[in-house]
Formats: structure tokens, sequence, C-alpha cells
């Protein structure tokens, strides 16, 4: 549901921009979705919308993943002449441009429509297509689809030995998927369990950092109060033996004065006393 109404809100804001690629992209998703859903009616209403706009804007690859969509529809409604018409051109299309995953969509998709037909060796010629592109281009989803529709094929045909070979290698390629999954989203979590570790370490270094700073500013603080302390003593060291010397030297100037002062006093008394006597 979420996912229809974020395509229609997407299709309506590029019919808005007259977007024609992004109008021809989304209602080929939407319609992808509501044949997800079996909601085939609403689906068919958007590819026709579709192919209106293709009669205008011509494009080979959404023309393709239209009529694939309309093929899928068209085999729900027995129609399997039209279904078949259709995923032979989508096929002439996509081995021309060699879209290998349209092709093995493309040949799964002819091969149950043989089946419907009950032409099994055409519909195993179909499958084996299949199977031969997506080992090809390494597509593993595809190959366990192949593998399952050919089983099921085998299992209608009472050929109970090819369904169980061909169902072991689907629940085998299941199994191997599952597996890398798991070890995906084991190293998934690994990676992020470092990457958290390696935040939170770049965060308490950074801290430590920070403090070293702090401290080393602190320092450099500190050791600039001492060396202007230092400084500054002895600038006023310097100061106090100037003033000191200079009081010295008044002081001495000053009582050398008084002392020749107190010498000619005592001359003159003793001048004074001798011509009295």
């Amino acid at each position: 549901l979420e996912a229809s109404r974020y395509y229609q809100e997407a299709l309506d804001a590029a019919k808005r921009l007259q977007d024609t690629t992004v109008i021809l992209s989304n209602l080929n998703n939407l319609s992808s979705l509501f044949i997800e859903q079996d909601a085939f009616i609403e689906a068919e209403v958007l590819l026709l919308e579709s192919l209106e706009v293709l009669a205008v804007f011509d494009d080979p690859y959404f023309k393709a993943t239209t009529n694939f969509q309309l093929a899928k529809i068209r085999r729900f409604q027995n129609d399997l002449r039209r279904s078949m018409e259709l995923i032979q051109e989508v096929l002439d299309y996509c081995m021309a441009e060699e879209d290998y995953w349209l092709i093995i969509d493309a040949f799964i998709a002819k091969g149950g429509i043989h089946v419907d037909l009950q032409q099994f060796g055409q519909a195993n010629q179909a499958f084996n297509s299949a199977i031969a592109y997506a080992k090809l281009t390494g597509s593993s989803e595809q190959l366990m689809i192949t593998y399952n529709n050919i089983t099921d094929m085998n299992a209608r045909l009472d050929r109970y030995e090819q369904a169980y070979k061909y169902h072991r290698q689907y629940s085998d390629l299941k199994d191997s998927l599952r597996s890398i999954g798991k070890q995906r989203n084991i190293n998934e979590l690994r990676e992020q369990f470092n990457a958290d570790v390696q935040e939170k370490e770049n965060e308490i270094l950074k801290k430590e950092n920070a403090l070293k700073d702090l401290e080393n500013e602190s320092q450099r603080d500190q050791n600039r109060i001492i060396t202007f302390t230092s400084i500054g003593g002895g600038i006023l060291l310097i100061a106090f033996i100037f003033f000191q010397l200079k009081n010295n030297r008044i002081l001495k100037g000053a009582n050398k004065e008084i002392t020749e002062q107190r010498d000619m006093i005592s001359l003159q008394k003793k001048e004074i006393t001798d011509s009295i006597n």
C-alpha cells in the first residue's frame, strides 16, 4: 500500500512536470505492483495509458516493458496467443539490445505460456534458455525461479525424478542465497559495529587531544605568569637596588656635609675659645 501510494504520487508529479520518461517509468512500476497484488484490472488501465503515451513518445525500452506486463495480464485472462505474441516482441527487442535481465524474464514467461498450452517440449527449451542466460549473468534469483517452474512442469507430467532433480537444485540454491544473505547481514553488522567502535574511539581521542591542548595552554599560561613575574621581579629588584644606591649616595653626601659642618663648628668654637684665653 505504501509503495503504491509512493508510485502514484511520483506519477502525479511527473504528469504535472510533463516528464514523459518519468511518467512511463512510474506507470510501469505501479502496474507491476498491481499485478503482484493480482489487481489486473487496475494494472491494465495503467498499461493502456502507457501505450497511449508511447504512441506519441516512442521509446523501445518502455514499449518492451509495457508489453511484458501486458503479456502477464493476457495470460491471466487466458488469452495465451496474444500473451505469446507480446512476449515474442519483448524477446526480439531485448535480444537485439542484449538486455539480459529482461531476456531471462521473457524466457521464463514464454516457458510458462507453453506449459499452459501444453507445449511441454517448447516450454523446456524456453526454460533451458532462461537457465543459460541466468548462469551467464550470475542471476541466482532468476535461476531459482526457473528451477521452480521446471519442477512444477515435471510434477504435472508425473516426471518425479526430473521434478526431484530440479527441486533439489532449487532448494540448494535457495539455501545458498539464504546463507549468503545471512553472511552478508553478519558482515554488515560487523562493519557497522567496527564503524561505531571507531567513531567512539575517534570521539575519545578528540576529547583527549582537546584536554591535552587545554592542559598545554594552561601550562603555557602558567609559564607566561612565571616569566612575567620573574621579569617584573627582576625589574623591581633592579629599581630597588638603583634607588637604594641612590639613597646611599644621598645619605653619604648628607653625612659628609654634616660632618664637615660639625668640624667647621668645632673649629670655630676652638678659635673663639682660644681668642678668649
